[in-house]
């Protein structure tokens, strides 16, 4: 059964909390969401897609399905945690967490560091659906894995440019944006579509229980694959760079790791991820208005990161420049080893070369982009960024 079948292209009807809720209670014949708190952000996040995204038929289908499976995988972790109590045992070591912005090289630096003995990471298959399906037998996750790669021949098929901007791939370390998703405290709807009374709300929004409900769906995954509690976890998404003391409280012990690259560059590129991603949500799709948003909400996500580092001190941060990665990926994720404690050694070296002789950039198509698209100056960037490209991007900042 589709969304707008609920009620035909109402979309006022469609997109509303109680019938949104009531689906995913017929849909997984389950009734306990745990705690209500996420009905704040879920129902700000509803009025913002009714009033102000001018969705279309197609996209209030996308976006109405992306809130039911939030929805629906709530439903399915409190029953898998009601049945499993001990679960909220398993151990939970997360060796960094990789903030950058978005475009920086994170997901390289994810993958590759997910690639040593001794690290573990969420993949994006279990960002779809991070619990069994009903009926499933522990240890036998087949039909979670090929709805994922489903998912993805799919979204491939709607965007082909997406693979140009971002390596897809079912069965790769991925961002844990979509599990932060199911608690509607998220800056995924921003990608996808134009929100901005909900961008507003996640701006003063305490995202310490999507933080605390993220360390339990990686106790889920630990329960589910019993290695990974000798492991440390790579987590990463640049949705962290906006909640760092929500982050830094409900994982302590976590390192956290920040690419750095010129937002004069890297801007530019996610406001062309944001258009690939929202062109099929909208028949009034507005280039400068991404490029007005996305510039004010990246460079207010950097001034709160360096007034969270003077904070917390320099000894949690590990800085890697963008060209560091870039030239000698292998000994910028040896560097990053070495200070979470996990071996950096030879044999972990080797692994690490392993990764990157196999996953080369060549093998995906050039993301091309340009500034004056979505109504952006290199100029006006570098003064809108000044105060970070000075502490932190010294040979480009003059």
């Amino acid at each position: 059964m589709s969304l707008l079948s609920l009620k035909e292209h109402d979309t006022n009807m469609d997109l509303q909390t109680e019938l949104l809720i009531s689906e995913a209670r017929r849909r997984t014949g389950l009734d306990d969401f745990g705690d209500p708190w996420f009905r704040e952000p879920l129902e700000v996040l509803l009025r913002s897609m009714r009033e102000e995204a001018a969705l279309n038929a197609t996209g209030r289908q996308i976006q109405g399905e992306r809130i039911l499976t939030g929805l629906v995988n709530r439903l399915r972790i409190r029953d898998f945690v009601n049945r499993n109590p001990g679960i909220r045992d398993e151990p939970v070591d997360v060796g960094c967490v990789i903030v950058g912005l978005g475009r920086s090289g994170s997901t390289l630096l994810q993958r590759l560091l997910a690639a040593a003995e001794g690290a573990t990471a969420v993949y994006w298959w279990e960002t779809l659906n991070p619990v069994p399906l009903p009926g499933e037998v522990p240890g036998q996750a087949e039909q979670r894995r090929e709805i994922a790669r489903a998912a993805v021949a799919a979204m491939l098929e709607a965007a082909p440019d997406l693979l140009s901007i971002h390596p897809m791939d079912a069965f790769a370390a991925d961002e844990e944006v979509m599990l932060l998703e199911q608690s509607f405290v998220s800056s995924a709807p921003e990608s996808f579509m134009n929100v901005p009374s909900y961008a507003r709300w996640m701006e003063q929004a305490d995202q310490g229980p999507a933080y605390r409900e993220l360390r339990e769906v990686l106790q889920a995954l630990t329960l589910q694959d019993s290695s990974r509690r000798q492991k440390k976890w790579i987590l990463k998404t640049p949705q962290h760079l906006s909640a760092l003391p929500a982050l830094t409280e409900v994982f302590p012990e976590a390192s956290i790791v920040m690419p750095h690259r010129d937002p004069v560059q890297t801007v530019v590129s996610w406001c062309s991820l944001v258009d690939t991603l929202s062109a099929p949500n909208t028949d009034r799709l507005d280039r400068r208005c991404i490029g007005a948003h996305w510039s004010r909400r990246l460079a207010r996500n950097l001034a709160d990161f360096m007034a969270t580092r003077d904070r917390l001190g320099e000894r949690r941060f590990i800085d890697i420049r963008y060209a560091e990665l870039r030239s000698d990926p292998v000994a910028v994720g040896m560097r990053v080893l070495a200070v979470i404690g996990l071996a950096a050694d030879s044999a972990n070296q080797a692994r690490l070369a392993a990764w990157m002789a196999a996953n080369s950039r060549d093998t995906r198509p050039m993301h091309v982009y340009a500034a004056d698209e979505f109504g952006l100056s290199e100029a006006e960037l570098r003064e809108q960024f000044v105060a970070y490209r000075a502490r932190h991007m010294h040979e480009d900042a003059h």
